[in-house]
């Protein structure tokens, strides 16, 4: 359930999350300009086999890897 968003609203959200210690699926976080749809794909598909959702959990993390 980890969220794919290129809104930095939710990187906000997401702070305030982490230090009130409130738990969040995990944001995957993207900025367009910085990144092709097959290498977002890519990196999404890489991802997804390489970890556990359970990993992603109260995490940001940003593409391109």
């Amino acid at each position: 359930r980890v969220l794919v968003t290129h809104d930095k609203d939710f990187l906000a959200i997401a702070n305030n999350y982490q230090e009130s210690q409130k738990f969040f699926y995990g944001i995957i976080f993207s900025r367009p300009i910085q990144i092709t749809l097959k290498n977002l794909i890519d990196d999404l598909l890489l991802i997804s086999q390489a970890a556990k959702a359970e990993e992603l959990h109260n995490l940001v993390t940003y593409l391109p890897l």
